[in-house]
């Protein structure tokens, strides 16, 4: 549980080593974020291996406790990769919960869901404005099968967070794996406010099953990506993004190019990363 007051919380190198891992095998998150936190909470570099066997498992609790009203939160989060595992287990990665005027923002993140059955990579319930940015969703489970959402928002039918209408989702630079043929790169679920939602300059597989409210520059093609994330020198995704704002490095800790790619990933032709235990961070 983090405090309300701010903190860095955040693996060497100022966030770029990335060899800070949290195993998480509980119920429910591995950190909560309940107090009230904003962007001046900073969680980055991090590592996070989901392992719970049963049940449900995030990596991040973020918003009104149970019972609620409890102090919503956002945060900035940045360079974090997330690998869920188990076929039994419903995964969230990040549970945004109840409204917060602060913005939340996740950047440079890679989601894995690794196959798993049930999969929300960020969930958001009556949420604080959000910005996701330059993230990549990988190895989603198919709707046929199971339940494959790269960002879901919902809103409550009593408007459960006080969120005002609408609240702002935006969504940048961010990749979505040949998994989203068959899984739902965005998911709403409005039942009360709605989402102003901007998607622009990112790549998806196939045609969005659910539409944003803005698109902008959406391609749709094959990213070239690997398993953990990676992009090949081939891809689509080099040297088509926009500025960065909320990072400097990718997920490798690599500076971003003048020209960044699409995803959390950029490539550099002269160090083509590998990753042979399949954790995420390369050799």
């Amino acid at each position: 549980v983090l405090p309300d007051h701010p903190v860095l919380v955040t693996s060497s190198d100022g966030g770029r080593s990335r060899r800070a891992i949290i195993r998480h095998s509980g119920q429910m998150a591995a950190m909560y974020l309940n107090a009230g936190q904003t962007a001046h909470t900073i969680i980055q570099g991090l590592t996070f291996e989901l392992t719970a066997t049963n049940g449900l498992q995030m990596a991040f609790w973020c918003g009104g406790n149970i019972p609620w009203p409890s102090p919503p939160a956002s945060a900035l989060f940045r360079n974090i990769y997330l690998r869920m595992g188990n076929s039994n287990v419903e995964y969230f990665g990040w549970f945004f919960r109840h409204y917060k005027a602060d913005v939340a923002i996740v950047s440079s993140c890679t989601i894995n869901a690794n196959h798993a059955a049930n999969v929300r990579g960020i969930y958001a319930i009556d949420a604080p404005p959000l910005t996701i940015e330059n993230c990549t969703f990988v190895n989603f489970p198919s709707n046929d099968t199971g339940l494959g959402y790269g960002v879901q928002y919902e809103s409550t039918l009593r408007n459960h967070g006080n969120a005002p209408n609408p609240i702002p989702l935006k969504i940048e630079n961010c990749l979505f794996d040949l998994s989203f043929t068959n899984a739902y790169a965005l998911a709403p679920l409005e039942h009360g406010v709605e989402y102003n939602v901007l998607m622009r300059n990112s790549i998806v597989p196939s045609a969005l099953a659910y539409s944003a409210d803005s698109m902008e520059n959406i391609i749709i093609t094959n990213a070239g990506v690997s398993a953990y994330g990676h992009i090949g020198e081939t891809s689509p995704a080099i040297n088509v993004g926009k500025t960065v704002r909320y990072s400097d490095f990718d997920i490798d800790g690599q500076s971003r190019n003048t020209l960044p790619d699409i995803g959390s990933d950029d490539y550099v032709h002269t160090s083509v990363p590998t990753d042979t235990d399949g954790d995420g961070i390369s050799d």
